[in-house]
């Protein structure tokens, strides 16, 4: 059996189960267009169960994107590691954006029940050695692994969602989805700033266990998606050439070859050094030779031709590349400016950030309701773009003396702005491609989100970094050589200061940061591109033809 047979058993036209499970169907549900669907969708307490476990590990996967933010200060004091800053974050993502299109394989030709409960066992853990690391490069090690399996959860939980609501009511519940994301951002620096200053930054990784452990429980009950015929592999080989280990051969080293250049670039050798430009050089032929491997591949690669060529699933990726490079990078060094230039603690930093992540909550809600009810999501899309890249430039204005109503009001604008367009991708996908290509195309659109997050924070960094030094150098401040700003915790630089001393290293400190924002500006007016090309679709009562056949090697 074809892995399209497979997949058209959770297509919107005609969804079908295994006789096995079909006999345990109770009356079937109805779609939009009024036709049978023979999938037995949970409800009741089991779809409130469902619902909470997926609820409950998507806003992990999120929180441990944001709740570190606030603790940087804290962690290079204790580290001396002023230099790693950009990596407690972008290894995190660059784990979750290679891992996400592997998952999105795996989740096709494997139980999605077990692959999802062995990526959370595993993200716990990487949580754990996180919370126990005695030095930076453990912390490191433990947050690429957590960042790894992170991409497993987040990709099982859209490829249960089929399984889950019935077509009519997917977009509601992706918006669902999109608030749960929002408010582990929103709580994330909150949270991070409350454990780092009354108990330890290292309950920032431990908090994952119970919370995870709890879901994980509820999951196991619960959940019973149906028994697919594309799981009865024939042999290990098998499964092992259906996961296109090639393209992720590829794959991974070229993206840690990019952000190696990212991070090292300007900061530990110069931009014109051979280790930079053979390590872009490297980028660059490896992601060739990844692309080539889809083409040839074609839909047995991880990005199947027919979806790489499709025009939305470009821009809507180019669009979420964009507008989640700039919401990254602003949600975690925000927090960074109102710690070191205002010198609050980090959980007064994560309160001064809520304006921004509650702002891309609440509205990210609604407009997955204005979706709903005018059925197009475009136009929301170019809105999303606009407000965004005005919301970041206004940013770029903060300055020491900058008041609450300025950093509430820019932060609620740049919020607004991204609220719009969390969910906007995802609904896009499930409105222009056939229903068993969703999820590989929302895993596209993932993955430009959480690359773009991965490889902007290391650039945002080097900009700092590169900013300080010069800056500090021009000031001929003796106590603040290159040697010490990259051994020196940031919340540390500025002791030892006469008062004028310290208002000008107040400035050039704030005036580093915000310059490293422009990066956000530039992105968010970036995402416009996407915004415009993406195809103008109604979102309501739309029924999705299957698409080309996806032969297995057992038929090959």
């Amino acid at each position: 059996m074809s892995v399209e047979t497979e997949t058209e058993a959770v297509s919107a036209e005609s969804p079908r189960l295994t006789p096995a499970a079909d006999e345990k169907a109770p009356a079937e549900p109805t779609t939009a267009k009024g036709q049978g669907d023979s999938i037995n969708y949970p409800t009741g307490v089991s779809f409130i169960a469902i619902t909470l476990a997926l609820c409950l590990n998507i806003f992990l996967i999120l929180l441990d994107g944001s709740i570190i933010s606030t603790a940087v200060p804290i962690l290079t004091n204790e580290f001396h590691s002023l230099n790693d800053v950009g990596w407690y974050a972008s290894v995190y993502f660059i784990g979750l954006a290679v891992s996400q299109l592997l998952f999105g394989k795996v989740n096709a030709i494997a139980p999605i029940k077990w692959t999802y409960l062995a990526s959370l066992i595993v993200f716990l853990a990487g949580s754990a050695i996180c919370g126990a690391a005695p030095t930076s490069p453990a912390l490191i090690v433990g947050r690429a692994i957590a960042g790894f399996s992170a991409g497993g959860v987040l990709v099982g939980t859209f490829s249960l969602i089929p399984y889950t609501v019935p077509p009519i009511k997917r977009p509601l519940f992706i918006g669902l989805i999109g608030a749960v994301l929002g408010i582990g951002t929103a709580v994330g620096p909150l949270i991070g700033g409350a454990l780092t200053m009354n108990v330890t930054w290292r309950w920032c990784f431990y908090i994952n266990l119970p919370i995870g452990g709890f879901a994980a429980v509820v999951f196991f009950f619960f959940v019973h998606p149906p028994r697919r015929e594309t799981e009865k592999m024939h042999s290990l080989s098998q499964f092992l050439r259906n996961l296109d280990l090639i393209g992720l051969f590829f794959l991974t080293p070229s993206i840690v070859s990019l952000l190696l250049a990212t991070m090292w670039g300007g900061l530990t050798y110069p931009w014109n050094s051979a280790r930079i430009i053979a390590l872009l050089v490297l980028f660059g032929v490896l992601f060739a030779a990844f692309i080539g491997v889809e083409v040839w591949q074609n839909d047995r690669a991880m990005i199947p031709r027919r979806i790489l060529t499709q025009r939305s699933v470009i821009f809507a990726s180019l669009f979420s590349f964009g507008t989640s490079g700039a919401s990254f990078l602003l949600v975690y060094y925000v927090p960074i400016w109102f710690q070191a230039i205002q010198g609050v603690s980090p959980f007064e930093a994560g309160v001064r950030n809520l304006p921004m992540v509650l702002a891309t909550t609440v509205f990210s809600l609604l407009g997955g309701v204005l979706i709903t009810v005018i059925g197009y999501y475009s136009p929301f899309m170019i809105i999303s773009s606009i407000l965004a890249a005005v919301g970041a430039g206004l940013l770029t204005t903060f300055d020491p003396n900058t008041g609450s109503p300025k950093w509430i009001g820019y932060q609620v604008l740049y919020g607004l702005g991204v609220g719009f367009s969390r969910q906007t991708p995802l609904i896009c996908m499930s409105s222009v491609l056939a229903l068993h290509d969703v999820p590989i195309g929302s895993g596209i659109v993932m993955f430009c989100q959480t690359i773009a997050g991965s490889i902007f924070l290391a650039v945002a960094q080097t900009l700092l970094v590169n900013g300080l030094v010069s800056g500090f150098a021009d000031l001929g401040l003796p106590d603040l050589d290159p040697a010490t700003l990259l051994t020196s915790g940031a919340t540390t630089l500025g002791k030892n200061l006469s008062p004028e001393q310290y208002r000008e290293f107040l400035q050039v400190y704030s005036d580093s940061l915000t310059t490293s924002w422009y990066t956000a500006v530039a992105l968010a007016a970036f995402s416009i591109i996407g915004a415009i090309f993406v195809e103008h679709k109604r979102v309501k009562g739309k029924e999705k033809k299957p698409s080309v056949e996806v032969p297995t090697d057992a038929e090959k």
